[in-house]
């Protein structure tokens, strides 16, 4: 579920997206795998463990390096949070916190909380409370047959 959960964070396709689309070279290190990436904006590069899980996304030219921060859970590693530096602006930086937690909501896992830091100015928190999972059926429509 993490590593689902790092990519779209930056407007990619999935973990892996398609080589006709977004990635214009992979490079494999000692590590796991350097992935370049064309996407609105400025390229991207993604890297990731051995297992495909990213462990740094560096964009606007490497001036904004981003590292996904995962916790255990009895269903495996959970995205929990990004620690993210902008080197972008000459003569500042800008380092971004954010924090996920998640918690078991009648049998699904559910984020339930965030924290946003930003350098020393900002720190906001949300929670959620008393939440519940409502069960339903989902009933596929179809245009009327001609």
């Amino acid at each position: 579920m993490g590593l689902f959960q790092t990519w779209p964070s930056k407007g990619l396709e999935g973990p892996i997206p398609p080589f006709d689309s977004q990635i214009e070279h992979v490079a494999k290190t000692d590590q796991g795998y350097t992935f370049s990436l064309r996407v609105p904006g400025a390229p991207v590069e993604v890297t990731t463990d051995k297992n495909y899980m990213a462990t740094e996304i560096v964009s606007l030219g490497g001036k904004v390096k981003e590292h996904p921060v995962y916790a255990p859970s009895p269903e495996g590693l959970v995205f929990a949070g990004n620690d993210a530096l902008d080197e972008s602006h000459p003569g500042s930086q800008v380092e971004v916190r954010y924090e996920l937690g998640s918690a078991m909501v009648d049998g699904l896992r559910v984020p339930s909380s965030a924290r946003l830091r930003v350098n020393q100015n900002i720190d906001v928190r949300f929670a959620l409370d008393q939440c519940s999972v409502k069960r339903a059926t989902v009933l596929h429509v179809a245009p009327p047959q001609k």
